[in-house]
C-alpha cells in the first residue's frame, strides 16, 4: 500500500498510523512503513525501493524503527502484543536529519533526536509493505501525513477568522475570552460571508449550521430586524469539533455582524 503521486514534502513532517497485528505467524514477520525520496522510489516494484528514510514497523513482538544513518540495522523500541491497537507517530525534521518517535503517548516521545536511516531533502512516497521471506498481517486503522509539527487530538482552536461583504473585508474585534467576534457593516448590506479555519487540519467546522472546509466562505443572510431597532445584530454560530470528537473538545464561538437600521 503506497501513495501514487510524488508529495515533495520538506521541513518538518509528521507521520502517524494506528496499527494492530492479529497474529505473529512465525518468523521472520516484519511489516513496516518506509518513506522515500523520489530518487530511491521504484514505481514498478515499490517493495524493491532502496534507501528508506523515516520508518516504523512491527516484527517479532517489537515495535521497530531505524536510527543509524546508512545502515539497515533495526532499533527495537518497545514490546507489542497481538490483538492490541498501537498509535505510532514519527515526527521527522529533514533539515536536521533527525526524528522523534512516539507510541500511544503523544505527549512524551520514546525516542528523541534520532538520526534518519537515509538523509534526504524531501519525502515523496510512503509505503506499507512486506517482502522477501516475511509473513504475517497488519491492520491499519488510519494512516496520515502532515507537514509541520503534530496536531493535538483535542485541538478545537481557530487559526483564521474572517468576514466579507460586497464592499470588502469586515474589520472584526474579538471578545476578551476569544469566544466571539463582532464587526459593523453597511446599513443596506443583506448578506455576509464568514470564514473560519481550524488550527488542526483534522478538526471540523460548522458555520451557521453548515459544514465548512478551510477554503469555504459561508454566506449568511443578515437579520431584517424590527422597524424601531436602531441597531440590528445577527449572531452567527461557529462550532469547532476537534479530531477526537469528544464533547469537551468542542468549542462554540459566535460572529455578530451589526448594522444601523436603514429604516430608522
Amino acid at each position: 500500500m503506497h501513495n501514487a503521486l510524488e508529495q515533495n514534502l520538506t521541513g518538518t513532517i509528521t507521520i502517524e498510523a494506528r496499527v494492530q497485528r492479529t497474529s505473529t505467524n512465525g518468523t521472520p514477520n516484519q511489516l513496516a512503513m518506509y518513506s522515500f525520496t523520489e530518487s530511491s522510489w521504484n514505481p514498478t516494484n515499490p517493495a524493491a525501493s532502496t534507501n528508506p528514510s523515516a520508518t516504523f514497523g512491527v516484527s517479532n513482538g517489537k515495535t521497530i524503527t531505524h536510527n543509524v544513518t546508512g545502515s539497515s540495522s533495526i532499533k527495537n523500541v518497545s514490546d507489542y502484543k497481538t490483538g492490541q491497537w498501537y498509535t505510532i507517530r514519527n515526527v521527522v525534521n529533514l533539515d536536521s536529519g533527525t526524528f522523534d518517535f512516539y507510541i500511544d503517548n503523544m505527549t512524551t516521545p520514546v525516542l528523541t533526536g534520532q538520526p534518519l536511516r537515509t538523509l534526504v531533502d524531501d519525502l515523496d512516497y510512503f509505503s506499507f509493505f512486506i517482502n522477501g521471506s516475511n509473513i504475517g498481517n497488519l491492520l491499519v486503522d488510519y494512516f496520515r501525513v502532515n507537514t509541520g509539527t503534530p496536531y493535538d487530538f483535542n485541538d478545537a482552536s481557530l487559526s483564521t477568522v474572517g468576514a466579507k461583504t460586497a464592499d470588502g473585508e469586515v474589520q472584526l474585534t474579538a471578545s476578551a475570552d476569544g469566544t466571539s467576534y463582532s464587526g459593523s457593516v453597511d446599513p443596506y448590506t443583506r448578506n455576509v460571508t464568514i470564514k473560519a479555519v481550524p488550527n488542526s487540519a483534522f478538526a471540523k467546522v460548522t458555520i451557521n449550521g453548515i459544514t465548512s472546509t478551510s477554503s469555504d466562505l459561508v454566506e449568511v443572510p443578515l437579520n431584517e430586524g424590527a422597524q424601531d431597532d436602531s441597531v440590528i445584530i445577527t449572531d452567527v454560530p461557529v462550532v469547532v469539533l476537534a479530531e477526537d470528537e469528544q464533547p469537551e473538545a468542542t468549542l462554540s464561538r459566535s460572529h455578530a455582524p451589526t448594522r444601523t437600521n436603514p429604516h430608522t
